[in-house]
């Protein structure tokens, strides 16, 4: 990934986003792999696995990796993007112009902040997954006072301002941090650092606790907001005496803190927007291939009695899966749509037509997987939703993981009942589908349904 970032045939934002995307991957890894070997190894388990390594062995190997990989991302970010990006008169974070954000400090981002003293009254409070945070150390009257100011998620994760013709990202962490003596005024600000927690998502669904797997996917996922610490970053190197601090509030190991010597949040860079196209990736438009044009004119009905339909994502244009659908919904021959749904958008058209399908009377029956990672909260509501629609829905197995992507459509046609079927190896999502590699397949035939 980090290669693609200084790859010279990238165009230059495109290798900004790939930064970001290994950060963001990076955090993905913690929270689900590093998360799991952690349990492993405080459930005393001292096995190799097929690496020939025991859990803890890995643990140790992925640290030292890690801090050489994120010492590498730093120096391809600040000594190689931002000095191509200033050429291009695109700027993130200089120093030179922070009286042009503070204004925005004072009415968007300081009336939200929160300063929480520390001391044998109020303890740390709880810090959300990947939230960021400064600890900071005053002083007033001679005597030291501790205090962290957590960045509220609500807050935009960066600002951009046109200056002097030039495109000025500024980090909200940046911002605050350059105007922290405004959050702590009457203080003498003595020493700050910024870090960063990211927490265990690998935790287990138990549905005994609960009466079905809805109601244990959303126990899991209160859980999961409240797991414990699996890395904690800091921004720059710090005293013996915050490390220690930092594992004595949230309960982890020397080897979970890493030093960035840089930014902890790169997330900022999937909003930044340029309108000059040399900066991306040429713009791609889905085809629909010559012969499936005919479509347009006929029923899909009517074409699959003498063809199957196949093509690959994102070449050919999933809105023909989109459009198979919205057909069989308005169609009153159609009786019934059955579905499994793994991923899926936000404002997703295929939600809207199963919703539309199960008011029009049609019998549609929905298999939503609620385990799938990281969007479990999002199928919940999903579910939620089609049930209230009239679908019939079923979240299959606590053990098993349904990835399967399947459609099926019953139809009547002269007093029989006909199958087409829609088999794919990507989801129902039309914002992936303009991404990612995938085959769908459309067919009459009846073995197939």
């Amino acid at each position: 990934m980090l290669k693609q970032a200084i790859n010279p045939t990238v165009p230059l934002l495109e290798k900004l986003k790939f930064v970001a995307i290994h950060a963001s991957n990076l955090d993905e890894f913690f929270m689900v792999r590093v998360a799991g070997l952690k349990d492993q190894v405080d459930a005393g388990y001292d096995v190799a696995d097929i690496s020939m390594r025991t859990p803890k062995q890995q643990l140790e190997e992925i640290s030292t990796k890690v801090s050489s990989q994120v010492k590498t991302r730093n120096d391809i970010f600040e000594n190689h993007l931002k000095p191509q990006l200033k050429s291009k008169r695109i700027l993130i974070n200089p120093k030179e112009y922070l009286s042009q954000v503070e204004e925005i400090f004072y009415l968007e981002i300081l009336p939200v902040l929160t300063p929480v003293a520390l001391n044998n009254i109020n303890k740390i409070p709880f810090i959300q997954n990947l939230t960021s945070v400064f600890f900071v150390e005053l002083e007033k009257d001679s005597k030291l006072f501790y205090s962290i100011l957590i960045i509220p998620g609500v807050l935009p994760k960066s600002f951009k301002i046109k200056y002097k013709k030039q495109s000025v990202y500024y980090t909200t962490n940046y911002i605050v941090e350059k105007f922290l003596n405004k959050v702590y005024t009457n203080y003498n600000i003595k020493r700050y650092f910024l870090f960063r927690l990211t927490r265990n998502a690998d935790l287990p669904i138990h549905q005994e606790l609960s009466e079905d797997l809805l109601e244990a996917i959303e126990h899991y996922l209160d859980m999961r907001k409240k797991s414990n610490v699996v890395r904690l970053e800091i921004d720059r190197e710090v005293d013996k005496y915050f490390i220690d601090k930092m594992i004595e509030y949230f309960d982890i190991e020397q080897n979970d803190i890493y030093i960035t010597n840089g930014l902890i949040d790169f997330s900022f860079i999937f909003n930044m927007q340029e309108t000059k196209k040399s900066l991306y990736y040429e713009s791609f438009k889905p085809a629909v291939p010559l012969w499936l044009q005919k479509i347009e004119k006929r029923s899909f009905f009517e074409v699959l009695k003498s063809n199957d339909i196949f093509f690959i994502r994102p070449y050919h244009d999933f809105k023909l899966i989109i459009k198979f659908l919205e057909e069989a919904v308005l169609d009153k021959n159609v009786l019934s749509l059955k579905i499994t749904l793994y991923r899926t958008n936000d404002d997703s058209k295929i939600i809207e037509l199963l919703e539309k399908a199960a008011k029009n009377g049609k019998h549609v029956s929905v298999v939503i997987e609620l385990k799938a990672r990281f969007d479990e909260e999002k199928n919940v509501e999903w579910a939620k939703r089609l049930e209230n629609a009239g679908c019939i829905v079923t979240y299959g197995f606590l053990d098993l993981k349904i990835h399967a992507k399947c459609m099926l459509v019953v139809r009547k046609e002269a007093n029989k009942l006909v199958r087409y079927t829609h088999i794919s190896t990507g989801n129902y999502n039309e914002k992936t589908a303009l991404v990612y590699t995938d085959i769908d397949y459309l067919t009459k035939d009846e073995l197939t349904g």
